[in-house]
């Protein structure tokens, strides 16, 4: 690993990677997701309310279908935030993470526990505010309300599902 694919992956200089939009309107549309909690503000996601980060999402409630692409310096408190909301709600809405696979990590390990559903994408993904592919491999975790036959063939799509 070269000098700079290891600074980005490793720093926290890198804290957020915009979704692609097309991945974003295939998991919008399968899990009809309508709250973007840790929104860019300058970046908003198409269809969705959003809470920018600077309103700081983890600080209110996510009643509904909900998509979290987190800083990435901060991913523990969102990936705890997602399953405690999950509990809340009683099952009752998706919680839907686009994260780095980084699965040594203590957040990963909360995420086997609690996730109906991972996708590890096979694909490195393309960023939207990146030019690049990502120096990362990546995953979709689900929390919450089960996830039907045809949401998780929509997931096997980017890649292999436990």
């Amino acid at each position: 690993m070269d000098k700079h694919t290891r600074k980005v992956m490793f720093s926290k200089s890198d804290n957020v990677w915009l979704t692609p939009l097309d991945l974003f309107d295939d998991l919008q549309k399968t899990f009809d997701l309508q709250l973007d909690p840790c929104a860019e503000k300058a970046h908003p996601l198409p269809g969705v309310a959003s809470i920018s980060v600077d309103e700081n999402g983890l600080n209110r409630d996510w009643d509904s279908n909900t998509y979290i692409n987190p800083p990435y310096s901060a991913i523990q408190l969102w990936v705890e935030k997602a399953i405690y909301q999950a509990s809340k709600w009683r099952n009752s809405n998706h919680y839907v993470l686009l994260l780095p696979s980084r699965t040594g990590r203590p957040w990963f390990r909360l995420l086997l526990r609690y996730a109906n559903a991972i996708c590890f994408i096979e694909k490195r993904l393309k960023f939207s505010n990146s030019t690049n592919s990502a120096p990362f491999d990546s995953l979709i975790a689900v929390v919450g309300k089960r996830l039907s036959y045809p949401q998780v063939q929509v997931l096997e799509k980017y890649g292999a599902v436990i």
